[in-house]
């Protein structure tokens, strides 16, 4: 029998419950970041990591915080809807000095 990850686990049954019982919606967004949402925040780039090897050259920049896709879904979703609850699971690298703290956030 496999053995399974007991923070895969919880992540699995979070978003069963936010789906299930609460009634939202789970979005798949990009761990990389367009440049122009760094700018948009008022961010400085240097806070951000940064790929050598990006996809395109405005989406070297990985993102910090999960609220940068939501808000992209929410801006292309308005208009058919007045209700929208969104929620999704993935990475965010945190630039901490020289460091870069990698974490899983909701």
């Amino acid at each position: 029998m496999p053995v399974i990850d007991k923070a895969v686990l919880l992540q699995q049954k979070t978003e069963d419950c936010l789906v299930k019982e609460f009634g939202f919606t789970q979005t798949e967004t990009y761990p990389r970041l367009h440049e122009k949402y760094i700018t948009l925040w008022g961010k400085d780039k240097t806070d951000f990591y940064s790929l050598q090897n990006a996809p395109a050259p405005e989406l070297q920049y990985l993102r910090d915080n999960m609220i940068y896709g939501l808000l992209d879904v929410i801006q292309k979703n308005h208009k058919t809807s007045d209700d929208i609850k969104i929620f999704d699971t993935g990475k965010v690298w945190i630039k901490n000095g020289a460091k870069i703290d990698e974490q899983r956030t909701l």
